[in-house]
């Protein structure tokens, strides 16, 4: 199937624009989604100092713990800290048993154990942070920081761990989606009209060539290219003109020669018809007939060397004769003439009135003068 020019333009802008578009997106949501991280880590990470700070303040953790109390006030706190951030929060021991969870919709947590590579990540420097379930204790993807709480010893007295959820993270995505295909619908648009609209400016001129030489192809050489602005196209529509004109003058150059032939052939076919039919009629007499018949050769002679000639312009316009052009002395030529039919001429009584011609060329002067001596050749250094 042929495409035109417009539809290629068109398949080419909006595959550029979609493509750019989807690449500009993954970059932006790649971006995005690394900030988002971070920022989510940052943010746990103080809920994470703060809570550790609260649980660390009075006592020990296991003394706090053990007291109903004591551990009754800090799972408010805790809770309290968790409502405010938008996080869970959840408390282990040295063991890394949980033994307070801030949901109580998870409250069988309490009692499960992390797992160590857990504790040991949460023991470096930079703590403890993943996105997904904590080792299998949630049922869902979470953001999660977690960090090691110590004695006065320095030995590790239990972990914090602050989580939120990532589902946040996917209604993100999913709104950075939308107005993503709202984006690209709306440039995808856009590119339409913009490529409806250059390349009519484009294809407009090409069609006009194109109808030009349909028109020229059924013999119609007058018609001519409009030629709008000094782009490629109006090159092209200006160069298309003066082909135009340039077949137009060989076309009219064509007809007026065909017209001198016919009327070349038609004279000595004229003649000949004449005297032959004056022949066959009687109209000349017998004792004539061969002087007309020499007429008729002379007649059809020079139809031979008419057609001949034809033959030859033809051949030269085909390429089929090269012309071998040479210089030639014609002066050479016309001055030998002259001096030998000065010898050859009779000395008359007198002669014809002064007179001087000259070559420019070959800067020699004749001059003739009344005498009844033969001319005479003299030089002239003037032009």
């Amino acid at each position: 199937m042929r495409k035109s020019i417009s539809s290629m333009y068109f398949s080419t802008t909006a595959i550029l624009l979609i493509v750019s578009t989807a690449v500009m997106g993954l970059i932006q949501m790649y971006l995005v989604m690394g900030y988002f991280q971070e920022d989510k880590r940052t943010t746990l990470n103080d809920v994470v100092q703060v809570t550790a700070m609260q649980v660390q303040e009075d006592s020990p953790l296991r003394r706090l713990l053990e007291d109903e109390s004591a551990r009754i006030s800090v799972q408010d706190q805790m809770k309290l800290i968790g409502r405010t951030s938008s996080t869970n929060l959840l408390l282990t021991d040295a063991s890394g048993q949980v033994m307070l969870y801030t949901q109580n919709e998870a409250e069988p947590l309490v009692g499960s154990c992390v797992s160590g590579d857990i504790l040991r990540q949460a023991q470096e420097e930079d703590g403890f942070f993943e996105t997904g379930t904590l080792g299998g204790l949630y049922g869902g993807k979470y953001y999660t920081v977690g960090r090691v709480m110590r004695d006065d010893t320095g030995a590790a007295s239990g972990y914090v761990f602050a989580s939120a959820s990532a589902a946040s993270l996917n209604v993100f995505v999913s709104d950075m989606f939308s107005i993503f295909v709202l984006s690209a619908g709306l440039l995808l648009l856009a590119a339409s009209l913009l490529a409806i609209f250059v390349t009519n400016r484009l294809t407009t001129p090409l069609r006009r060539i194109s109808e030009a030489a349909r028109k020229f192809g059924s013999g119609d050489f007058s018609v001519r290219v409009p030629v709008d602005g000094n782009d490629e196209v109006a090159q092209l529509a200006v160069t298309f003109n003066n082909m135009a004109r340039n077949l137009e003058t060989i076309d009219s150059s064509r007809a007026s020669f065909m017209g001198n032939i016919a009327h070349e052939l038609r004279t000595p076919m004229t003649s000949i018809k004449g005297f032959i039919d004056g022949m066959l009629d009687g109209t000349i007499p017998d004792d004539m007939r061969q002087h007309y018949l020499g007429l008729v050769s002379q007649e059809v002679g020079r139809l031979t060397r008419l057609i001949q000639n034809m033959l030859d312009i033809s051949k030269l316009e085909a390429g089929e004769y090269r012309v071998n052009a040479q210089s030639y002395d014609i002066w050479e030529s016309v001055t030998g003439v002259v001096f030998r039919r000065s010898r050859a001429w009779p000395p008359p009584a007198r002669w014809f009135t002064p007179t001087r011609t000259w070559c420019i060329r070959c800067s020699i002067t004749f001059w003739i003068t009344p005498s009844s001596s033969p001319p005479r050749a003299a030089t002239s250094a003037s032009q």
